[in-house]
C-alpha cells in the first residue's frame, strides 16, 4: 500500500477503503463487488485511487472473498499499479506470439548449450515437439547441419558477451532430409539484472530460396569466363567438368565423338549403332580421377 498509494499501514488500518477512491465509477465499483462478495464471487478490475500527495492513480485489484463455515468473513484484495499490470500483459503477449506464430526460428539456450525453450517454427524444422527437445544438446536432433560451427559462435557469445548477426550456416533438417537448406543465424546473450549469464538466444531464418539463386548466378558468371578459353575442343570440355564441379555435380564425365576430337566435323548421317568416343573431360568432388568405367582420353564404342 505504501509503495502505490504512499499510505503507512498505520494511515489506513481501521480507515474505510472507500475513502481512498476517486469518482462515482469507482465507488459503484466498489458497490458490485461487495455484492459478489455476499455471493462468494471474485472481482477484478481497475480503480482511480488518490495517492497520499493528491495525484490519482490507477490501480489493479484483484478481490477475492475468504470464506469461513458461515460464509464470507472478510477480504482477500491484492493491487498492483494498472500501468504495470497492462505492461506484464503485452509483454505475455508479445512472448506467445514470438514462441508460437513468429516464422523465425527461435531458440533459447542455457550455458552448456541445452535446449532451453523453443518455438514452434524450431519444432517444425525438428519434427518434434518442443518437449523432446528440451534439455539435449543444441546438435542431437539435426545430425544433417554442421553444429560444431554453430557451436563455436555461441561459445564465442557466452563468452565474451558480443551479440553475432548474421552468420551463415547449411545442411539438413529432420522435416526435408531431402534438400539441403541455407540458414543466416544470429546470437546474443540472456543476463539477469544482476549480470549473471543465463544463457544465449538464438535466431534463425531459412535463406536457402536467396542461396540458390546466389549460386545459379556465381556458376553462370564462372562458366563464362572459364569455359572456352581456348580453340581446342579437349581443353574446352575439362573446362566445363572443372566449373560444374561441385557447385552443379558430384561428377561431371564429358565424352566427345572421335571426330570432333581431331578437329573433323561429325557425320551428317546416322552414327549407326556403335558410336566411338572419347573421354575429353572429367572431375569428381572426391579429387582426382573417380573410379569410371572409362578412364580420361580413353577411347570406347558405345
Amino acid at each position: 500500500m505504501q509503495a502505490l498509494l504512499g499510505y503507512s499501514a498505520d494511515e489506513v488500518c481501521g480507515r474505510s477503503a472507500a475513502d481512498l477512491l476517486v469518482g462515482q465509477e469507482a465507488r459503484k465499483a466498489v458497490r458490485a463487488a461487495r455484492e459478489r462478495y455476499w455471493a462468494g464471487e471474485c472481482w477484478d478490475g481497475v480503480l482511480a485511487m488518490r495517492h497520499r500527495d493528491g495525484h490519482q492513480v490507477q490501480i489493479a485489484l484483484r478481490v477475492r472473498p475468504l470464506l469461513g463455515r458461515q460464509g464470507p468473513v472478510g477480504w482477500s484484495v491484492a493491487a498492483a499499479d494498472a500501468q504495470h499490470v497492462e505492461q506484464a500483459h503485452v509483454d505475455r503477449a508479445i512472448l506467445q506470439a514470438l514462441f508460437r506464430q513468429s516464422p523465425i526460428s527461435i531458440t533459447i539456450l542455457d550455458t552448456d548449450l541445452r535446449y532451453w525453450r523453443v518455438n514452434a517454427a524450431v519444432e517444425r524444422d525438428a519434427a518434434v515437439p518442443a518437449e523432446r527437445l528440451i534439455g539435449r544438446h543444441i546438435g542431437d536432433r539435426a545430425p544433417g547441419v554442421d553444429f560444431q560451427a554453430i557451436e563455436k559462435v555461441l561459445r564465442q557469445v557466452r563468452d565474451t558477451g558480443k551479440p553475432v548477426v548474421g552468420f551463415q550456416f547449411r545442411g539438413r533438417t529432420p522435416a526435408d532430409p531431402e534438400h539441403e537448406h541455407m540458414w543466416s543465424g544470429s546470437s546474443f546473450r540472456l543476463t539477469d539484472p544482476a549480470g549473471r549469464v543465463l544463457g544465449m538466444c538464438q535466431t534463425y531464418i531459412d535463406i536457402t530460396d536467396g542461396w540458390r539463386a546466389q549460386r545459379r548466378l556465381t556458376l553462370l558468371t564462372e562458366a563464362g569466363t572459364r569455359i572456352g578459353t581456348s580453340l581446342d575442343v579437349v581443353r574446352t570440355a575439362q573446362e566445363l567438368a572443372d566449373t560444374a564441379v561441385p557447385d552443379f555435380a558430384d561428377v561431371i564425365a564429358v565424352d566427345l565423338l572421335e571426330a570432333t576430337v581431331h578437329g573433323d566435323e561429325p557425320h551428317p548421317e546416322p552414327l549407326g549403332d556403335q558410336w566411338r568416343l572419347r573421354r575429353a573431360g572429367i572431375r569428381s568432388i572426391q579429387g582426382g580421377d573417380p573410379a569410371a568405367a572409362h578412364a580420361l582420353g580413353e577411347s570406347v564404342a558405345v
